[in-house]
């Protein structure tokens, strides 16, 4: 009976240590996932067509409004008129100094009011050439700035 005691108090120890072992492992998971959601919290990922308004660039998605981009050092340039899909980090608080004469060499006209800019890191080119729907909205859209 003692032999019997002892092999479930073993098991139970066993099961114990084992079972913390995980919940560490699982915390440890936890953590290290936090702190690159923390860091990547703001990546996103924006498929259109490349646009240049002035000194600016933009994406046009097919639906939704078009986005600023700064290049972070990517060529964006020779991107326009193509569709893209193009991966970053969004900063909403749409700063005038840096960002803006770092995405274009040239602050151009702003208007004053800050605009959500993502961050490029990555372009990946989907076709050489805008799909009809996406040109017409970004046509449309550069027709309204221009009556401005």
């Amino acid at each position: 009976m003692r032999k019997i005691g002892l092999v479930v108090a073993m098991a139970i120890l066993i099961g114990l240590a084992s079972g913390c072992g995980k919940v560490q492992s699982r915390e440890r998971a936890a953590k290290e996932q936090g702190g690159q959601s923390a860091s990547a919290g703001n990546a996103q990922s924006v498929e259109g067509c490349v646009i240049r308004r002035e000194s600016a660039f933009y994406i046009q998605p097919a639906t939704g409004d078009k986005t600023k981009l700064n290049s972070g050092g990517q060529d964006l340039d020779s991107h326009v008129g193509k569709n893209v899909r193009v991966s970053g980090n969004m900063n909403n608080s749409g700063s005038q100094s840096g960002n803006a004469q770092s995405s274009t060499g040239a602050t151009g006209t702003d208007t004053g009011a800050a605009e959500p800019e993502l961050l490029v890191t990555r372009v990946d080119v989907i076709a050489d050439s805008c799909p009809p729907e996406i040109q017409r909205r970004a046509d449309a859209d550069k027709n309204k700035s221009n009556t401005k």
